[in-house]
C-alpha cells in the first residue's frame, strides 16, 4: 500500500537535521539573478521585462513563430537580419552601438556575447568601490534593453523612428532620474581617479533636483561666479530687467564655449512689462538661437530662481497651466516649451548675479534699446562704450573661470 516517505533519505524518515542541510544547500546553489531583477531599485515594469527576457518570453519574431504567428521577421532596427531576442538585444547594429557606448563610459565590458542570462548576471555584480557607481552599473542593462525594446515597438506600431543619439539620451535620462531618487552620502561617492573619471563620463548631463540638506543628493550647484562649460558644450547666460516691475523692460543673453569665448550675444526691448516676463523672453530667444546655430549640448544659467524652477518643471513634463497661471507669461511659456520639446541635451542651473553679469548688462542695454532686437557678435554693437563694458566683464569672468574646473552642468555637492 502507499505510504508517505521523506524523499531525501534512503530510510524515508524525516529529520530536522536533514531538512536544515537541504535549506542551506539550496541557498548556496541559488541563482541570485532573479533576486537582482526584482530589486526595488529597478523600475517595476523593467523588472517584469527582464524576467520575461531572462526566460526568453518577450515577443520577438522567433517567439511569435512558436505561437503560430506569421509576418515579416526582419529586424526593424537594422533591417538586415532575422529578429531574435539575442539579435535584438545584443547583435543588432543599433543595440551594439549602445552597448559599446556604455562600455566606453564605464571603462569595462559588461556584455557576454551570445548569452543574455550571463550578461544579466555580469551586471548584477558590484565591480566598483563606490556604491553610487555600483548602483549605476546595475541599472544599465535593464534600462538599456528596455529602451531598445521600446524603440523596436515604436517603429512597428507607430511607424516612428528615433535617432540613435535620442535613444541614448532617453536611456541616460532614465539612469540619472533613477539615481537622483536616492540620497547619497559622502562615502558612497567615487574616490579613486579611475572611478571619478568614470562618474565624470555620466554625471555632466544630470538634471536639476531638489536639495536634501542632511544627505548628499544629486542637485544643481549654485554658482557664485561664472565658470566655463565642459569641452564640446556651450553655456547660455540669460537675464531680464524691468525698470519699475512692471515698467520699461528688456532682455539679453550670451553664448560662450569652454574657453570663455563669446560666440553670440543678443539683447532687445519688450516695452512695458514685468521682470519675470523679460527673463522668460530672454530665455526663449536664447533657445531659438541655440536651435538655429546648433549650440548643443547646452548649459543654461539664469539668476531668477523662480524662473529656473518653472522651466525645470516644464522640462520634466509639467503642463504650462500648472507651472504658471500668469496671462503675461502664457505665450512665452508655450514658445519656450516648444523649443524644449525638441532638445533633450539641455541642463538648467541657477546662478547668483555675480555669475550672470554679462547677461545682466545686456538686459539693461536691451531696456534702453531704440533699435529693437540685436543678435550677433560684440564687435558689431553700435556703442563703443557698451563694447568696452562687455569686454571688461568677459575678461573678469575668464580670469575667475581659470581658477575653477569646467562646469559639469550639475555637480555633486553637500
Amino acid at each position: 500500500m502507499d505510504i508517505l516517505r521523506w524523499g531525501y533519505e534512503d530510510k524515508g524518515i524525516f529529520t530536522t537535521k536533514e531538512a536544515y542541510n537541504i535549506i542551506i544547500q539550496e541557498q548556496i546553489n541559488r541563482d541570485n539573478l532573479w533576486e537582482r531583477i526584482w530589486d526595488t531599485s529597478n523600475w517595476p515594469k523593467v523588472s517584469t521585462f527582464l524576467w520575461l527576457l531572462g526566460h526568453n518570453r518577450i515577443l520577438t519574431w522567433d517567439n511569435l513563430r512558436k505561437r503560430s504567428f506569421s509576418g515579416p521577421s526582419i529586424c526593424y532596427l537594422c533591417r538586415q537580419e532575422e529578429e531574435t531576442t539575442l539579435h535584438l538585444m545584443q547583435n543588432c547594429q543599433t543595440g551594439r552601438k549602445l552597448w559599446e557606448k556604455v562600455a566606453f563610459r564605464c571603462q569595462r565590458e559588461g556584455r557576454v556575447q551570445g548569452d543574455l542570462k550571463a550578461t544579466l548576471r555580469e551586471w548584477s555584480q558590484k565591480p566598483f568601490q563606490s556604491n553610487l557607481l555600483n548602483n549605476l552599473w546595475q541599472l544599465i542593462p535593464g534600462l538599456l534593453m528596455w529602451n531598445i525594446w521600446k524603440e523596436r515597438n515604436r517603429r512597428i506600431f507607430k511607424d516612428q523612428m528615433m535617432p540613435l543619439d535620442q535613444i541614448w539620451n532617453k536611456f541616460h535620462q532614465n539612469i540619472m532620474e533613477t539615481l537622483s531618487i536616492t540620497a547619497w552620502h559622502t562615502e558612497d561617492l567615487p574616490t579613486t581617479p579611475l572611478e571619478k573619471a568614470i562618474w565624470g563620463n555620466w554625471e555632466p548631463q544630470i538634471k536639476q533636483n531638489s536639495i536634501n540638506k542632511k544627505n548628499l543628493t544629486l542637485h544643481s550647484q549654485e554658482a557664485t561666479s561664472w565658470s566655463p562649460p565642459p569641452l564640446e558644450m556651450h553655456k547660455l547666460n540669460f537675464d531680464g530687467a524691468s525698470k519699475g516691475n512692471p515698467g520699461k523692460a528688456g532682455y539679453g543673453g550670451a553664448f560662450r564655449d569652454h574657453m570663455g569665448n563669446p560666440h553670440c550675444i543678443y539683447r532687445g526691448s519688450i516695452g512695458w512689462d514685468t521682470n519675470n516676463s523679460a527673463e522668460l523672453e530672454g530665455l526663449w530667444r536664447g533657445l531659438k538661437i541655440a536651435h538655429e546655430k546648433e549650440y548643443f549640448p547646452l548649459i543654461i544659467e539664469g539668476d531668477s530662481q523662480i524662473l529656473i524652477r518653472m522651466i525645470t518643471k516644464l522640462q520634466h513634463g509639467s503642463s504650462i497651466h500648472k507651472v504658471s497661471n500668469s496671462w503675461r507669461m502664457a505665450q512665452r511659456l508655450e514658445l519656450t516649451n516648444q523649443w524644449l520639446s525638441q532638445h533633450q541635451e539641455i541642463v538648467f542651473k541657477h546662478t547668483r548675479r555675480e555669475g550672470n553679469k554679462l547677461a545682466d548688462i545686456l538686459a539693461n542695454i536691451g531696456v534702453e534699446a531704440m533699435d529693437g532686437y540685436y543678435e550677433g557678435t560684440i564687435d558689431n554693437l553700435n556703442s563703443r562704450e557698451q563694447i568696452a563694458k562687455i569686454q571688461e566683464i568677459i575678461i573678469q569672468d575668464n580670469s575667475q573661470g581659470k581658477n575653477k574646473h569646467p562646469d559639469a552642468g550639475v555637480n555633486l555637492s553637500i
